[in-house]
């Protein structure tokens, strides 16, 4: 009964802080809002991943030989715009529980990262590149990333995992367009207006959804997974634990997730942008190892529901457990590519076991710790698990710099994925509170930003 009368209480304080366009739509779709939000979700792992992940190894080649600078210079670049970006999340975080915020940094960050990649076309000097793409596109890359990271959690309860695949499909779609794409886009334009043109199309796709980037379901009348109970689990958004930030800091569970999410996130990092610069240095033509993250894009793609789908049934702690020993092998595997056939077979492996964890470790914090402060929760976390995958990048410049070969990090990745496994075995949830989550957790206490 307390629950039924808090809820009726935030749907009567609805709309508050939301676009006339968002609610318009909401009246005349035939399916569940959120699904809406699973879109720009999308389409902000998307353009993330088309100007991170899977752009730097593409670019690196054509940016060293132009320029003279390391690879260990060009990669340090892409883990400043990841530490810039953490930094930005811990300060920003808490906006995205609030009503209103997520569409304000979305928008303001989509316009400094499309400057920033834009700006790229005059850069002259190595520190230069670091300031404009690292430290100006990093704050800008804040709202996207906050975005693609808290909103689903909180639209989503019983069906998170599966809403989160989805989502994390954009990063295997982006791979294989977007790898490409860039390389066409080099070859045409050179490396300079290259980053340019994709800050345009950053924009045009993503400014326009900034007034469909709504908080949570409460706030247009609604319920987490628009009110359906879960077929193979208890948790839903009745039942949820919302820790507040200060909560979280006193659960030995936070400090142990907080190591394992550290150790799965360098892997990550590492792992992604280790591939392409290792394929070319054992004798693949730079068209052949960007064409390989195609066959990488089209095996993640199913495979990134299918984890998001796994954390559903069962938990996503055990389907962790079974991404990183997976992924582990994986990194073995790449040490076995010899011609073509086995580079397209060996990548195609890489991404059913490597696409899991981008979805994973969003849903491991809602699934720990609730997903009404989920913003604040991420946003801290976030600047860590961040400096943690940022270190990645530069480490493996580094050692190829010193060594001429990218094996002792492949070694390393090995290493560093069973380590992630072992931590996940250990590490279990809190127990729920006993009562349902409050009025305050869902946000009409919260005021207006």
């Amino acid at each position: 009964m307390r629950f039924d009368n808090e809820k009726a209480q935030v749907l009567s304080q609805a709309h508050t802080g939301v676009s006339n366009v968002a609610l318009g739509l909401k009246g005349r779709l035939p399916f569940f809002y959120g699904w809406v939000i699973v879109l720009i979700g999308f389409l902000c792992v998307f353009m993330n991943g088309a100007t991170t992940f899977w752009a730097m190894p593409v670019f690196v080649d054509s940016m060293s030989e132009d320029t003279g600078w390391t690879s260990g210079a060009i990669f340090g670049a892409l883990s400043v715009r990841f530490v810039v970006s953490a930094f930005g999340g811990f300060f920003l975080g808490h906006f995205a529980d609030r009503r209103g915020g997520a569409a304000r940094i979305l928008f303001f960050g989509v316009l400094l990262d499309m400057v920033a990649l834009l700006s790229v076309r005059w850069v002259t000097n190595e520190w230069q590149f670091i300031a404009v793409y690292g430290v100006v596109g990093g704050i800008g890359g804040t709202g996207v990333r906050l975005v693609q990271s808290t909103l689903i959690s909180k639209w989503f309860v019983a069906r998170r995992g599966t809403a989160v695949g989805f989502t994390a499909n954009g990063g295997g779609i982006s791979a294989i367009i977007m790898a490409p794409v860039t390389a066409f886009l080099i070859s045409e334009l050179g490396w300079r207006d290259a980053w340019g043109v994709l800050g345009i199309v950053m924009a045009v796709l993503l400014v326009p959804l900034v007034p469909f980037a709504v908080r949570s379901p409460e706030d247009m009348g609604l319920e987490p997974d628009n009110g359906a109970r879960p077929r193979s689990s208890s948790r839903t958004a009745a039942t949820e634990r919302s820790y507040r930030l200060s909560e979280v800091f006193h659960t030995w569970q936070f400090w142990l997730l907080m190591v394992g999410v550290l150790i799965g996130n360098f892997s990550l990092q590492t792992h992604t942008v280790v591939m392409v610069p290792y394929f070319e240095d054992i004798g693949f033509t730079s068209a052949v190892a960007a064409a390989s993250l195609s066959v990488y894009g089209i095996f993640s793609i199913s495979m990134r529901f299918i984890w998001g789908t796994l954390g559903d049934r069962f938990s996503v702690r055990v389907a962790i457990i079974g991404q990183a020993l997976l992924t582990a092998i994986a990194a073995v595997a790449l040490l076995q590519v010899g011609g073509t056939t086995s580079l397209y077979v060996i990548m195609a492996f890489q991404g059913m076991t490597l696409s899991g964890f981008p979805p994973l470790q969003i849903l491991v914090w809602p699934e720990f710790f609730g997903r009404m402060h989920i913003g604040s929760i991420i946003g801290v976390t976030s600047l860590f698990t961040t400096i943690a995958g940022a270190l990645g990048p530069v480490i493996a410049g580094v050692a190829y710099d010193q060594t001429g070969s990218y094996e002792v990090t492949i070694w390393m990745l090995v290493v560093t994925w069973v380590a992630t496994a072992g931590v996940m075995l250990v590490v279990k949830p809190a127990s729920h509170r006993e009562d349902p989550v409050g009025v305050e957790a869902v946000g009409v206490s919260e005021p207006s930003p």
